[in-house]
């Protein structure tokens, strides 16, 4: 397994959306499909990162894949600058199926590299959410495992 950090317009591209959406489906299955004006939206915010697992095996046919594989997991990462300094806050934490489990360990990698790039730029932390549906509870475990811990705070959403 390779594994790849940085600014999401240098890691991924057009050739790399089939992978990403499909693990974005797996993640949850009403999630909408990213399509090419999307991926550039992303490319425009220099504060959005993404690690990558890939799949040095299986070599896609052009773009990035084709030199360092297929992507099989990956984490989204999203920095702010608040008044009292950087934040993170880590978005689409997935891996393919057929490569969850301790024999790859991709998880553990893909958030040790988020630990990693949030140390290098500054952050004071970084947040994450994850559902509270049974089938999340090996996830939570993860997170415990890696030093994230539940907060007191209610999260909030509005809908457009």
């Amino acid at each position: 397994m390779n594994y790849f950090a940085g600014r999401i317009n240098n890691i991924i591209d057009a050739h790399d959306l089939p992978d990403i959406n499909c693990m974005l489906q797996e993640l949850s299955p009403d999630s909408a499909v990213v399509d090419k004006k999307t991926l550039c939206r992303f490319c425009e915010h220099a504060n959005t990162y993404i690690i990558l697992a890939c799949d040095e095996e299986d070599l896609g046919e052009k773009g990035f894949a084709k030199e360092r594989g297929r992507i099989v997991g990956m984490v989204l990462v999203n920095f702010l600058r608040k008044w009292t300094g950087v934040y993170g806050f880590i978005d689409d934490v997935v891996v393919r199926k057929k490569y969850r489990g301790k024999k790859y360990g991709i998880i553990d990698k893909l958030l040790s590299e988020a630990d990693t790039l949030a140390l290098h730029l500054g952050a004071r932390y970084v947040d994450l959410t994850c559902g509270r549906k049974p089938e999340r509870d090996a996830a939570h475990r993860v997170y415990l495992r890696h030093g994230y811990v539940p907060r007191d705070s209610i999260p909030y959403r509005k809908k457009y």
